[in-house]
């Protein structure tokens, strides 16, 4: 396909000063010297832009238009139904040592802590590596981290304690990348199925975390919230003895 002079010019000179640009009338023909910048900046732009399976189709004479390469994203729902209402902390890590130092950081943050992590590799085996403190726990962060199935997705399941009670700790993990909830209810996390001219995966969109509010709370229920902290030992209450 043809360049637009103004962009070849843009590539050839970026950085340079505005005025020793050469110039091109509209219409017009780039000419000695300008020629082969022109040529330059073609062979440039068309590495920079091509994909490297395009760049090989056309060093061998076809053109970018008659190369075919299958391309799709498609998004889906996995349901995370949470029936236990264990505490559910889903993220995204790396490398391999993920399991072992989110246990540690779960272990470290609440005695007697009850908890299973699950982890997705996104390279080499490409396996889903789990361990835990309790067996069952353990198997169900395994068998939501398959559910989920996206590349470097890790998956906390917690009892005894609150995802609030371990998720600085998380955070501080050196392979945590991000952490997208922590939270006990049903969670629905929205999946990207992805194709590209190198390979397919899979990645998290999104999150959606229990259901929608139905109103805003009166006075009646900011009292109910004061107290149920007070309850789970969150926050002394006016009346609190020591």
């Amino acid at each position: 396909p043809s360049l637009n002079a103004s962009r070849i010019r843009w590539v050839v000179h970026l950085g340079r000063d505005e005025s020793r640009r050469p110039r091109v009338k509209d219409g017009g023909s780039v000419g000695g010297r300008s020629r082969m910048r022109a040529a330059r900046a073609a062979l440039i732009s068309k590495r920079s832009v091509a994909p490297r399976r395009v760049r090989a189709a056309m060093a061998s004479g076809k053109d970018k238009a008659d190369v075919q390469v299958d391309e799709s994203l498609g998004l889906e729902l996995v349901a995370l139904e949470n029936e236990r209402g264990v505490g559910l902390i889903v993220g995204m890590a790396h490398f391999i040592k993920s399991v072992e130092d989110l246990q540690e950081a779960l272990a470290g943050s609440v005695p007697n802590a009850r908890f299973g992590v699950g982890f997705c590799e996104a390279s080499g085996d490409r396996l889903v590596r789990w361990d835990g403190n309790v067996k069952d726990l353990a198997k169900l962060a395994r068998d939501y981290a398959m559910q989920i199935n996206c590349g470097h997705a890790f998956v906390c399941c917690v009892e005894n304690c609150f995802p609030i009670h371990v998720l600085n700790a998380i955070k501080a993990v050196p392979e945590v990348a991000t952490v997208y909830c922590a939270t006990n209810n049903p969670v629905m996390i929205v999946v990207a199925n992805a194709t590209s001219k190198f390979h397919t995966g899979r990645g998290i969109m999104g999150i959606v975390d229990g259901r929608a509010c139905v109103g805003v709370e009166e006075q009646e229920q900011q009292g109910g919230r004061r107290k149920l902290l007070q309850d789970v030992g969150l926050k002394f209450g006016p009346n609190y003895e020591k």
